[in-house]
C-alpha cells in the first residue's frame, strides 16, 4: 500500500472535492495538489485520508468512502472507517462480512459509490 499521505476534502468556496497533500497553515486547512499546481482551502470536517488502494474502477479509495459489493445479485454497502489503528469497512447490514480493507480491495470487486459527506456538500 502507498499514497496514504494523499487526502481529499470539500472546498470551502464551491463545495467540490479536491485531492492532494494536507497541511494546516494559520488555522486554515489546506490541500495542495502538486499535479495541478493548486492550493485549496477545505472544510476540515470533510478531510479524508487515502487508504492506499483503488476500487475495481481504478478510483482512489479514501476514508469515509461508501463502497458496494455485489454477491448473488444482492448489493452490500459499507463505509471505510479508521478503527483500532487500521482502515476497515463497516458494513451497513451484513455484520458477518470481514471488515479488513486488504481482503476486499485485493480479492473482491469492491466499487466506490460516494462518500458520507457528499449529501452535506450541496
Amino acid at each position: 500500500m502507498n499514497n496514504r499521505s494523499w487526502f481529499k476534502g470539500i472546498q470551502r468556496c464551491d463545495s467540490k472535492w479536491v485531492e492532494g497533500f494536507f497541511s494546516i497553515e494559520l488555522r486554515y486547512h489546506i490541500i495542495t495538489n502538486p499535479i495541478k499546481n493548486e492550493i485549496y482551502l477545505i472544510r476540515p470536517e470533510t478531510l479524508c485520508q487515502s487508504i492506499g488502494y483503488r476500487d475495481c474502477a481504478r478510483r482512489r479509495a479514501f476514508e469515509h468512502d461508501i463502497v458496494i459489493y455485489e454477491v448473488n445479485g444482492i448489493e452490500h454497502k459499507g463505509e471505510i472507517i479508521y478503527h483500532d489503528g487500521k482502515f476497515e469497512i463497516a458494513w451497513f447490514k451484513n455484520h458477518a462480512f470481514r471488515p479488513d480493507v486488504d481482503f476486499w480491495f485485493k480479492n473482491r470487486e469492491v466499487k466506490i459509490i460516494g462518500n458520507k459527506f457528499d449529501s452535506k456538500s450541496e
